[in-house]
This record gives C-alpha cells, sequence and structure tokens, in this order.
C-alpha cells in the first residue's frame, strides 16, 4: 500500500495560529525535561463535513484547548 500518495495535510489559520501560541506559552513548563525539541505538544485534528476540528494537548499537565475557529467554516 502507497500510504504517501494517501497523505492528509493538516493547516492551522491565523486565528488558530495565535490560540495555539498562546497554549504553548501558558504550558511551557520549564521545571519539565522536555526533549531538545520541546515535544510535550499534541495537536489533534478531527475531519468533519464541515471543517476540521484542532485540539493541542500539553502532555506535561494533561491540559487540553480546542483552538478550532469556527467561524471560518
Amino acid at each position: 500500500m502507497n500510504y504517501l500518495g494517501n497523505m492528509i495535510e493538516f493547516k492551522l489559520n491565523e486565528k488558530e495560529n495565535e490560540l495555539a501560541e498562546e497554549f504553548l506559552q501558558e504550558h511551557r513548563h520549564p521545571e519539565v525535561h522536555k526533549g531538545a525539541i520541546g515535544g510535550h505538544m499534541e495537536f489533534k485534528f478531527i475531519p468533519t463535513s464541515v471543517g476540521d476540528i484542532c485540539i493541542v494537548k500539553c502532555s506535561v499537565c494533561d491540559s487540553e484547548k480546542n483552538i478550532t475557529d469556527y467561524d471560518s467554516w
């Protein structure tokens, strides 16, 4: 099976990017080692028939935030 030919790309718009950046700043957790590239953030994309839902999660404190810009749908 050719997985590379079936890749899906998800993008954040300007508003979603701003919300993600705010969340990242709030969840820096300097007291915890997170690897060389700060890999403690997860982005979950849920495709729907109207648009894509985007949730960002901090794996240090398990806090999540839905950053979806529903106004862009």
